[in-house]
């Protein structure tokens, strides 16, 4: 069974301490400007905006995550890719 949550350290730790297998999809470097743009036209507030460049820009929540979580593997997602294309090729499944 799969379900997706939303990318937050604490939940993530909660299901390394229930011993729950968990991969976590991220955008690749590459797609910071397409990630920046989506967020504006989704309505988020500038210091949304700023927070997601600065974590895309510099790799902050992707090297914490991968310092301090169990995760099974990491999908990056490139070009113009979705949650959902991923998952409709298959990608996600793969790799768990």
């Amino acid at each position: 069974d799969y379900i997706f949550i939303v990318l937050s350290v604490p939940a993530l730790k909660i299901l390394d301490d229930l011993g729950i297998r968990y991969s976590i999809i991220y955008p690749d470097t590459s797609m910071l400007d397409v990630i920046i743009e989506r967020s504006k036209k989704r309505g988020n507030n500038d210091a949304m905006v700023r927070l997601l460049r600065d974590n895309l820009s510099n790799h902050t929540e992707i090297d914490l995550m991968k310092n301090i979580l169990k995760c099974d593997s990491y999908i990056y997602m490139k070009g113009d890719d979705y949650i959902e294309n991923l998952v409709e090729r298959g990608d996600i499944w793969k790799t768990v």
